[in-house]
């Protein structure tokens, strides 16, 4: 679905056009992936139906990883 408005706390989607939606969604900015929500419907206001954020997710590039990876640190200093 077309996003017409976002901000930091949700969205806003034509209501003629789109169907009314709850849950966990998946927002995109063309084929990049930005983040992941789950959404609650807000309200009405014209021709918008106004969603709120109640959890956001930021999306990852990399899977993440099940062990501990050690930083890089020198074992040394020399003075």
């Amino acid at each position: 679905f077309s996003i017409d408005k976002l901000w930091d706390g949700g969205f806003e989607i034509d209501r003629l056009r789109e169907p009314k939606l709850r849950g966990a969604v998946d927002i995109y900015d063309g084929p990049k992936h930005l983040f992941s929500a789950l959404i609650i419907y807000s309200e009405v206001e014209g021709e918008a139906m106004r969603y709120e954020f109640k959890q956001v997710s930021q999306a990852r590039t990399q899977a993440p990883s099940d062990f501990v990876q050690e930083q890089a640190a020198p074992n040394a200093l020399l003075k």
